[in-house]
């Protein structure tokens, strides 16, 4: 497959903080971050969010300054947290790999930052709207086999998946297939831009990502999201939503560190999150 068919690389332009042209939020906030020496690192599946943040709790000089030493957007930042090569990692973490940095980090606070969906996606030819949560379980348990079984097409049923442990999404989907095994027509991918290729380029595909990074980086033309038991992924009941976290070391000794994570959990820091979720590229 052609690396990039369908799915463009990150990060885009159009969130990077600061850039001339992005389409971040500018959001008046009555916090905002001067120490450079502060480093605060993201998933990249929180990229677009965390990108928000930045813009809008810095100023220009200090971001860029953080930049180009290379302390924000840190794939590894479970490692770099436990290392204390970071002060703060914003991401989805499961209970055991919350478990297996508070044995190097005792100290380790988890805050929640907001609730994300986990989307799932389809080729745009797929004329079914709508899968149950059992239904999505069972596509890819290989119970269910071809789209005629809930309503669509005679078409074999294709999932994809990210293998990497370390790849937030793919750690995510595990929590709603907890105790089954993944068979059938089953793929995995090595990378979140090969999950919406793989997805594009086959009409019984399903994938799935974190709803902010599809929607704003990922989301093309040939693929669309799915609801779950009716609910679409804006639903406060939509049944597929994982609380994305702050970890920090609680003993951090950098006062700012402890001042953000107070602003974020804030009513003014969760309206700040919540604007940033919003914004989203046009698909092209």
């Amino acid at each position: 497959m052609e690396p990039h068919k369908h799915a463009l690389w990150v990060p885009t332009p159009k969130f990077i903080p600061f850039r001339e042209g992005n389409i971040l939020p500018h959001v008046k906030c009555s916090f905002h971050l001067s120490d450079p020496e502060l480093k605060i690192a993201s998933s990249n599946a929180m990229y677009p969010v965390s990108a928000g943040i930045f813009q809008n709790l810095f100023c220009k000089e200090v971001f860029r300054e953080m930049h180009s030493l290379n302390k924000i957007f840190n794939p590894g930042g479970f490692d770099a947290l436990k290392k204390g090569k970071i002060d703060l990692f914003i991401t989805y973490a499961n209970d055991e790999q919350v478990a297996d940095i508070r044995q190097t980090v005792p100290s380790l606070k988890q805050v929640t930052l907001h609730l994300e969906p986990l989307i799932f996606m389809v080729h745009t030819s797929n004329p079914v709207q709508n899968i149950t949560m059992e239904q999505m379980r069972a596509m890819y348990e290989g119970k269910i086999t071809n789209w005629k079984e809930v309503g669509g097409k005679d078409e074999p049923v294709l999932t994809f998946q990210l293998t990497s442990p370390n790849n937030v999404s793919g750690t995510a989907f595990l929590e709603f297939v907890k105790g089954n095994t993944m068979d059938g027509n089953h793929q995995w991918s090595e990378t979140m831009w090969d999950v919406v290729d793989s997805v594009a380029d086959n009409i019984g595909g399903i994938g799935n990502l974190f709803w902010s990074y599809y929607a704003k980086i990922y989301a093309n033309k040939y693929t669309r999201m799915v609801s779950i038991d009716g609910k679409s992924f804006s639903n406060p009941a939509y049944p597929c939503r994982l609380p994305i976290s702050m970890l920090y070391d609680g003993n951090n000794s950098k006062s700012q560190l402890h001042q953000l994570v107070e602003y974020l959990s804030s009513e003014e820091g969760i309206q700040l999150v919540r604007k940033c979720n919003e914004c989203q590229r046009t698909i092209e």
